[in-house]
């Protein structure tokens, strides 16, 4: 248990006051302490951010090596400002972050992958097996909405990646109000091109089809 302000340690203490600083804290009150120092804290969201930023490395390598332009833009137009906010997110929260808004914060990703895959699932089911050609001609009307629905959500998380994520961490990096929150736009944004590498890692014949 650690004082918020200056990370004094509270262990042992009574509710009441930072004996450092002043800063009122309660035991019963996780709100009112830090769990572990800050510091050691920011260490080791630093290093989870770095380890990130080597793992979309990886993904915009083999986008270039497999020759697909699209995947590589969205990892680039995601990745690169949500790395910034992470790591800028890091430097300025002065309490632990919400593990419920960080996974509110991931969910697009996430939804975004299920809906790839499980379309990648019903497709070959209902076609017996990947798609030869380009189109939805031959499709069951159940596939065709499955389809338009993965699809249609993609295509706004692209907008929403090349439209108003740039604007989003200009806006919270300029008022000091919500400056912290950066770390939450950062999460959202590397986990959304996190999940555009997962996504590449389906079988090829689909891949040509969904990404053309």
């Amino acid at each position: 248990m650690y004082c918020h302000a200056c990370e004094y340690s509270l262990h042992g203490l009574e509710a009441g006051h930072c004996p450092e600083c002043a800063r009122a804290f309660d035991p019963s009150d996780p709100g009112s302490f830090q769990i572990s120092p800050g510091r050691t804290r920011r260490k080791l969201q630093y290093a989870i951010a770095v380890v990130l930023a080597l793992i979309l490395g990886v993904i915009a390598w083999y986008c270039i090596r497999a020759y697909s332009p699209l995947p590589f833009f969205m990892v680039v137009i995601a990745g690169v400002p949500g790395l910034t906010a992470l790591f800028c997110g890091i430097r300025l929260r002065d309490k632990p972050p919400s593990t419920v808004i960080s996974l509110l914060a991931m969910a697009p990703s996430i939804a975004m992958v299920v809906l790839f895959y499980s379309l990648a699932v019903h497709m070959y089911q209902s076609l017996g097996s990947w798609p030869a050609f380009l189109g939805d001609s031959d499709f069951s009307a159940a596939l065709k909405i499955h389809a338009d629905v993965a699809l249609g959500y993609f295509g706004i998380i692209f907008l929403v990646n090349l439209l108003i994520l740039p604007f989003a961490i200009v806006v919270f990096a300029s008022i000091r109000r919500l400056r912290g929150a950066l770390y939450y736009l950062g999460v959202y944004a590397v986990a959304i091109s996190v999940g555009i590498g997962t996504m590449l890692l389906a079988h090829g014949q689909f891949l040509i089809w969904w990404w053309d």
